[in-house]
């Protein structure tokens, strides 16, 4: 990619206002963002996109949205991909972060995590695959974390927000931050996104429901 290619953003969103809003603060950002409304618009010009990142905005219409990974993925997979969903599970995406696209839990958080999404999902396809070493990196995340972390980690992955995992451990909101905070340490990520991805990628997301 070169440095404008790492700057482009596809706002693929059907909410007028969202979608707005969000042009304005990836433009303020430094990024060169172009807005889609509709899932069709942009799968027929998807070929022709010069490269950058999708920014996909679970709707209502999950099906018709979640449609869009599986295309970027085989028609353009030089594309980088991040989903945004306000409440939709993420073990619902599991197959997208497992294909590389990580996924964000708007979870009425301001909106720089999203920045530090993008940045991540476009940095990640300039790097070359990892393979083998699944094992061993799974390990490593399960001595790293304390079991109280796990059970967060895993609650988040099932799309959780903060306030409910406080309310499903019996803990506050603010200890929930403190784990999420400490993990990323931990873990040597540099955002939520990049830990839910890592934690997908060595496993810990199978078999949850």
């Amino acid at each position: 990619m070169t440095g404008k290619d790492q700057r482009r953003v596809y706002v693929l969103d059907d909410d007028v206002e969202r979608r707005s809003r969000t042009v304005d603060h990836l433009t303020a950002s430094g990024f060169e963002a172009a807005a889609f409304g509709s899932v069709s618009r942009f799968l027929t010009v998807l070929e022709e996109l010069p490269q950058g990142c999708v920014l996909i905005q679970v709707s209502d219409r999950l099906a018709e949205t979640l449609q869009v990974v599986p295309a970027v993925a085989s028609r353009r997979p030089d594309l980088a991909a991040v989903i945004v969903s306000a409440a939709t599970p993420i073990v619902e995406t599991v197959d997208a972060i497992k294909s590389g696209r990580p996924v964000f839990q708007r979870d009425g958080a301001a909106d720089r995590p999203i920045v530090d999404a993008i940045s991540d999902a476009l940095s990640a396809t300039t790097r070359p695959p990892q393979t083998g070493g699944g094992d061993r990196r799974r390990g490593d995340v399960l001595q790293l974390l304390s079991p109280r972390e796990l059970e967060v980690l895993r609650l988040l992955l099932l799309g959780h927000p903060n306030k409910s995992v406080a309310q499903i451990l019996g803990i506050s909101p603010r200890t929930v931050e403190v784990h999420r905070s400490r993990m990323m340490q931990r873990l040597g990520v540099r955002s939520f996104a990049e830990m839910i991805r890592l934690a997908v990628e060595v496993g810990l997301g199978k078999g949850i429901t």
